[in-house]
């Protein structure tokens, strides 16, 4: 059996050097660590500016006139020609079934084609058709209105003539205003009633409405 030889003891000088150098090992891997760290932040930094760059690019380059959008639709309409597309398109070559219409809801299709074959339209736009005729036929008679006050106000021959006149005019906005508000309430009524939001019906305002008639703008349009 062989001998162990017994271990060499170590002094304290040894002791400190393992110290020294496991503590150098430890800082070079934390400076190691800090630099991968640093050089990772670097790579995202330009990452990140590259892509910036390219979004400002692609801002840059991207049509912002209607003219250059509509050529931008053309031309990807022409690359799907190109790529056949539109070659195996449902009905092609056959005539188009224009009785439908693509926007009305398909339980309601039938409906919609009956009243068109018997010249009848909706509830609603009938109604619609009644009341832009009721506001026309309202500024028509405030633009005679409006005409014939003006007239008569040059006509006059002396103040108290024309004193006269203005106290006629404010009971004529007094009733102008009365018929206005009876008709925004059936604009107000018709909007309600209307599916489509573009077809809104704008309420009338008297001020408006007489300078749109041709009303002087230093007439005194408020209401006694």
């Amino acid at each position: 059996m062989p001998k162990l030889s017994p271990r060499p003891a170590r002094d304290d000088g040894d002791e400190n050097e393992d110290i020294a150098a496991r503590r150098l090992r430890d800082a070079l891997d934390k400076a190691a660590g800090y630099r991968q760290d640093e050089q990772h932040d670097e790579q995202e930094d330009r990452e990140d500016s590259a892509a910036s760059l390219d979004d400002k690019k692609e801002e840059k380059d991207a049509p912002f006139l209607m003219t250059e959008w509509s050529d931008l639709v053309s031309q990807r309409i022409e690359d799907a020609m190109r790529r056949g597309a539109f070659d195996n398109l449902a009905g092609k070559g056959k005539p188009q079934n224009l009785e439908n219409n693509p926007f009305v809801p398909a339980d309601q299709q039938t409906a919609i084609n009956l009243l068109k074959k018997n010249d009848l339209v909706p509830e609603w736009i009938a109604a619609r058709r009644e009341v832009l005729s009721a506001r026309d036929r309202l500024r028509d008679e405030l633009k005679q209105a409006v005409s014939t006050i003006r007239r008569q106000m040059e006509e006059a021959s002396d103040v108290e003539e024309r004193a006269h006149l203005s106290q006629a005019w404010k009971r004529w906005l007094n009733a102008w205003h009365s018929r206005m508000e009876d008709l925004n309430y059936r604009i107000m009524i018709q909007n309600l009633k209307q599916p489509v939001r573009h077809l809104e019906i704008y309420q009338l305002i008297l001020r408006d409405e007489l300078v749109r008639a041709g009303a002087d703008a230093a007439w005194q349009f408020d209401l006694r």
